[in-house]
């Protein structure tokens, strides 16, 4: 992908804040379209993969072998420092509870 000047940035910033909510409902209409299609790729192993260390590098995760860490991420089932396992969802059940 051929790098963009600062003029197309700024012109495509521009068009993005006078256009919000023609977006919005383009990128609506699309996913409501494309439901199934969407659900099979994150379903997939590849479409898992890439959203997870697309998540990763937002939250701030520096690592510069991105696919090895997810192997890692994959293959670990309990806390190498305690060694209790570790489970998926939200909330403290299955996890260990740290008390000060």
């Amino acid at each position: 992908m051929p790098q963009l000047t600062e003029q197309q940035k700024q012109y495509m910033k521009e068009y993005r804040e006078k256009n919000k909510e023609k977006l919005k409902e383009r990128k609506k209409e699309y996913d409501e379209k494309n439901k199934e299609k969407k659900k099979q790729y994150y379903c997939s192993g590849t479409g898992y993969r890439k959203l997870t260390i697309r998540r990763w590098k937002r939250q701030g995760v520096k690592c510069d072998d991105f696919d090895t860490l997810f192997e890692k991420y994959i293959n670990t089932h309990n806390c190498e420092k305690c060694g209790c396992e570790i489970t998926s969802g939200s909330g403290l059940k299955g996890k260990k509870k740290i008390r000060p």
